[in-house]
């Protein structure tokens, strides 16, 4: 809320919680607090990504269209509703515990996208509050099948099968890691 003379404030806290694979997480940092219209306030923890979150088996991953998502008429350019599928697999892949980074770092692996079917629904425009809805839908040895939704409101913009291996320095598919696997069946119980 607003502080004495109108003020932004920022405040401390922590907070914990059991996400959706029964684990417990633990949150500490800053917090950004000030009035917005209509008495509704505005909290956000400064300093860090936005992070989606799990809504019993989805994923949800809210973003903004701006203006170099768009091509001269002010709609989202085809290319860049794969970057937001991108985005939001990443983010569920961080969210669950796996850490792609290390994973490319160590020489262990990386996923990469094999086939994308892609239905252009609706055009998104500037400034269209979206959200990327995901669901694992398979998964093999060495492979995902993620269905992918963009939605505005209850309006479906792309909807979309993606299919990701696991790579191995060599470029070659192999295994997922034992651990990684627990966590996607988790995911699709």
């Amino acid at each position: 809320m607003l502080g004495p003379g109108g003020k932004l404030e920022i405040e401390n806290f922590q907070f914990s919680f059991c996400n959706p694979h029964r684990s417990r997480v633990c949150c500490r940092g800053l917090v950004l607090r000030s009035e917005v219209r209509f008495g509704m306030a505005l909290s956000m923890e400064l300093g860090k990504p936005y992070q989606g979150a799990f809504v019993n088996n989805a994923h949800y991953f809210a973003l903004r269209v701006y203006i170099e998502d768009t091509d001269l008429g002010g709609v989202v350019y085809h290319a860049n509703y794969l970057r937001y599928l991108e985005r939001a697999r990443s983010d569920l892949l961080r969210l669950i515990g796996i850490d792609q980074r290390a994973a490319i770092e160590s020489g262990q692996g990386v996923y990469a996208v094999t086939e994308a079917h892609v239905n252009y629904r609706k055009p998104a425009r500037l400034d269209d509050e979206l959200a990327v809805v995901s669901r694992l839908e398979e998964v093999g040895g060495a492979s995902c099948v993620i269905h992918q939704k963009i939605i505005r409101g209850q309006d479906v913009v792309v909807d979309a099968t993606i299919t990701v291996a696991f790579l191995g320095a060599d470029g070659r598919p192999k295994r997922h890691p034992p651990e990684w696997a627990q966590k996607f069946k988790r995911m699709q119980a």
